[in-house]
């Protein structure tokens, strides 16, 4: 019987965004490249919305072998100035998954 080999723990490093500042528990070079990321997102995707039509993005990421990154707005509002919150995976991870859990608003 072939045997899978161990997978590796899920390491999860959670933004929060809001008043157009990026901050967590991360270390400063790994905010500094989320925050890249994620103008480099929403300006790609202001760009693909302005050319189609459909307005501001709420949510972006992108996936990688090994990385993934994915943000999302907490409100209506899609602003830079708007909450948001974003994670950054160590691994393909499941976008589905992760846009619910950065959806989630506690009330």
């Amino acid at each position: 019987m072939d045997e899978q080999p161990p997978t590796l723990p899920q390491e999860r490093i959670p933004f929060e965004i809001a008043n157009g500042a990026v901050v967590g528990e991360a270390t400063q070079e790994e905010t500094e490249a989320f925050a890249a990321d994620l103008q480099g997102l929403r300006h790609f995707g202001r760009r693909m919305g302005a050319a189609l039509d459909l307005g501001e993005p709420w949510h972006g990421g992108f996936r990688e072998s090994d990385y993934t990154l994915l943000w999302a707005c907490l409100t209506e509002g899609t602003g830079d100035k708007d909450p948001a919150r974003g994670v950054v995976v160590n691994q393909k991870a499941s976008y589905f998954d992760l846009i619910n859990e950065l959806s989630e608003v506690e009330e």
